[in-house]
């Protein structure tokens, strides 16, 4: 019977992608330090991918670890460091593992990485020189020190093994895999018992309420049967009232009985939530470890030393959640790095270490979890955000001065909206911020801070819920709608009498404790029309918070406080900033959750200038493409009249100069390495002209040095794009960004 290796073709991958991760930790960690530890773990590791990777078939994975796992263990003999190339060359061997894996797992076909076994082919070559040629060397051996195990010469006089040793051999991982199909289901289910439970509770008080109502007709009976004068219906009364009072026992025995039983399957209903919940948890550091090689990677591109500090790793969160998370961090690592952290010999002129840190932290804040990532750059300049919200004339300058610091801090996560000096592969197309602002607070019910520390850093703040299934809720009415208001979102519930407003700046206001919180009733800002408009005598103020942000809601009535499953918006209202979801009642009644960070910003925006978007352009702009290779300025030309600019195109920069004086351009994309007149020398021409002193320039070449990326932020270029690295999309994206999106 064949082995059939389909069954456990998931496993493997899944086992295969955790040893390619160890592997990038280990080496990373390696290149810090020499450890002998360090580099156990990683033979270990490349040792169980080979073994593994052949019994599955996969012989080029197989092959590539056995040649690490021979560099390895030179490096352990010979007891020598890794330098920085050889890193080099393991990681981008790793690399290339994950991409054979990537393709089995699509069930696509890969190329044999022959290129990678000369690669480590010549790496085992001269670690093997350099061992040979320290065997001429005299070395002294210290035998107290020595920790080689003695060579067994026959392993059958062997002693036997002890009952230790059995132990040892027979004991099992106390951790199994589940598929998170399987998970699902199980939080299906979670769901349904969760909702039953609540119907079962609402029963409960049904029954409550009969037996008041109950109550309260017995005792009119009574009061009727003391001025009853004797006669039939006397004996009526008296045959009835016995078994009037013993259905009122019955009643009251059946509700003693099934507040018992609704206390009872509360307590079990409430931890089969957490722990149901708690299978899908799982530590950030299945994130945070990935982003050791995105910070070294692009410190090394950047010509910057920058060290990454990792807290809180162990903090879990729902897989879920980590998963749509990893790109919105990346940005902001990103971020930190292209705009944060300074050159080496910057930092060291302004009397910092050469080495710029990056701390990233995760820690369990009231039923959330909180995010930082903070660097110790240079911050964000104020004056840049002014200067770059003006030049695209999205905001007036009188606006922009009665705007607060946080307020001007805020436009960073504006569309298109980017500080960088000129648009790279890497930053500078504002799609990065605006990308991490609707992921976190639009998609995950989150909240994003900005902490500026000029000349000292900056720190981005970023709360998540744990989970996106359950949520503990605070329901209430307004104009006879009932909301609910996620309870982490509470602070307090106050009552006051409306004499107790005032007003401050126009709007009305509550002090509490020697704070002034401004209040606003709940249904004016969700547009619920109210035929009374008097304002009660005394009023329900529920303080929301989101960060440091208050903001008082008063409602006509608070209706209960429990946990419910969170539903999802059906697809036509994904988009409905103000509900983050909705829950069903007890009595089957769809409640909308409100979205409290979209409350705050609606209340705050009332008295915040208005943002402009920019205004639709009434023909479409003119695209000069500059290129002396006659395929590519046609080819580019041929992309950007389907996106409906129009385009004109020039051989070389000296034509494109000559056009530029008979026609105006709205924007210029040119390549760099051309005869008579380069696109460094053209725009630099072009800049030294009023015409064109601030028009976008995009250099498009095949230079990514980080040398000629200075060239071309000196020249005055808007943007340096390599050609190997962007696509048509991106391309397009960044044109947008400049000069805005053409009307078809």
């Amino acid at each position: 019977m064949s082995f059939d290796r389909s069954k456990f073709l998931q496993r493997y991958l899944d086992d295969a992608t955790e040893h390619v991760e160890k592997l990038n930790k280990g080496l990373l960690d390696l290149e810090k330090k020499y450890d002998e530890s360090i580099l156990n773990d990683l033979f270990r590791t490349a040792h169980t991918l080979k073994g593994t990777s052949r019994m599955m078939k996969q012989i080029d994975i197989a092959q590539i670890s056995h040649r690490m796992e021979d560099i390895f263990d030179i490096f352990r003999r010979n007891k020598v460091a890794a330098t920085g190339d050889t890193i080099d060359k393991l990681l981008l061997t790793v690399d290339r593992v994950s991409e054979l894996l990537k393709a089995l797992a699509n069930g696509e076909t890969s190329e044999s990485p022959d290129d990678i076994f000369t690669l480590l082919d010549n790496i085992v070559q001269a670690l093997e020189n350099q061992s040979a040629t320290r065997k001429f060397q005299p070395i002294k051996i210290d035998r107290q020190e020595q920790k080689e195990e003695p060579v067994i010469k026959n392993p059958k006089k062997s002693e036997p093994k002890t009952e230790t040793d059995q132990e040892n051999h027979a004991y099992t991982s106390e951790t199994i895999r589940i598929h998170v199909d399987k998970l699902d289901e199980i939080v299906k289910l979670m769901d349904g018992i969760v909702s039953a439970h609540s119907r079962l509770k609402q029963r409960f008080l049904d029954i409550q309420t009969i037996e008041q109502h109950y109550q309260f007709m017995l005792n009119q009976l009574s009061k009727k049967w003391i001025s009853v004068t004797p006669s039939t219906d006397a004996y009526v009364f008296s045959d009835a009232f016995p078994k009037l009072f013993d259905v009122q026992k019955q009643l009251k025995h059946m509700r003693i009985n099934i507040r018992e039983d609704v206390n009872i399957q509360d307590l079990l209903t409430t931890e089969f939530q957490e722990k149901s919940l708690k299978i899908r948890l799982m530590p950030l550091s299945t994130l945070f470890n990935t982003f050791h090689r995105t910070v070294r990677d692009m410190a090394r591109q950047f010509e910057k030393k920058i060290h990454l500090f990792i807290q809180g790793a162990e903090t879990e969160l729902d897989k879920q959640i980590i998963e749509r998370i990893e790109a919105p961090l990346l940005h902001m690592i990103r971020n930190s790095i292209d705009h944060g952290i300074e050159l080496p010999e910057i930092r060291k002129k302004a009397g910092k270490k050469e080495t710029g840190l990056i701390h990233l932290s995760a820690m369990y804040e009231s039923g959330n979890v909180l995010i930082r990532i903070k660097d110790d750059g240079y911050g964000i300049h104020i004056q840049k955000i002014k200067d770059k919200a003006l030049s695209k004339g999205r905001i007036s300058k009188g606006d922009l001065e009665s705007m607060t610091e946080n307020q001007l801090i805020h436009l960073i996560f504006f569309p298109g909206f980017s500080t960088s000096e000129i648009v790279t592969d890497i930053s500078g197309r504002g799609v990065g911020l605006d990308v991490v602002h609707e992921s976190i607070v639009n998609d995950l019910k989150g909240s994003v801070r900005v902490f500026n520390h000029s000349d000292a850093g900056c720190t981005f703040e970023i709360r998540l819920p744990l989970t996106m299934a359950m949520m503990h809720l605070l329901t209430v009415k307004t104009v006879d709608h009932v909301f609910a208001i996620p309870s982490v979102n509470v602070d307090e519930i106050v009552r006051m009498p409306s004499s107790s407003m005032i007003k401050v700046t126009e709007k009305n206001a509550i002090q509490l404790r020697d704070a002034l919180i401004p209040i606003i009733f709940l249904h004016e800002i969700l547009g619920i029309p109210k035929k009374n408009e008097t304002i009660p005598l005394n009023l329900i103020i529920v303080i929301v918070k989101n960060g440091d942000e208050k903001l008082g809601l008063i409602v006509d009535e608070l209706l209960d406080e429990e946990t419910l499953v969170i539903k999802s918006l059906p697809g036509h209202l994904k988009n409905n900033q103000w509900v983050s979801g909705v829950v069903i009642s007890g009595k089957n009644d769809i409640i909308n959750v409100l979205h409290i960070p979209k409350i705050l910003k609606e209340a705050s925006n009332q008295k915040r200038p208005i943002i402009q978007p920019v205004p639709a352009e009434k023909k479409a702009p003119h695209i000069l493409v500059v290129d002396d290779s006659l395929s590519t300025r046609e080819i580019e030309k041929s992309i950007l009249e389907s996106y409906g600019y129009t385009v004109s195109i020039a051989s070389d920069g000296s034509e494109a100069f000559e056009m530029s004086h008979q026609t105006h351009y709205d924007l210029i994309l040119t390549d760099v390495e051309m005869p008579k007149t380069n696109g460094f020398e053209l725009t630099r021409k072009l800049r030294n002209t009023e015409r064109y002193a601030q028009i976008p320039i995009i250099l498009l070449t095949s230079m990514d040095r980080l040398e000629d990326k200075k060239k071309g932020i000196a020249s005055g270029a808007n943007a340096y794009i390599v050609k190997g690295d962007f696509d048509q999309s991106n391309l397009i994206d960044v044109i947008e960004s400049l000069i805005g999106v053409p009307k078809l």
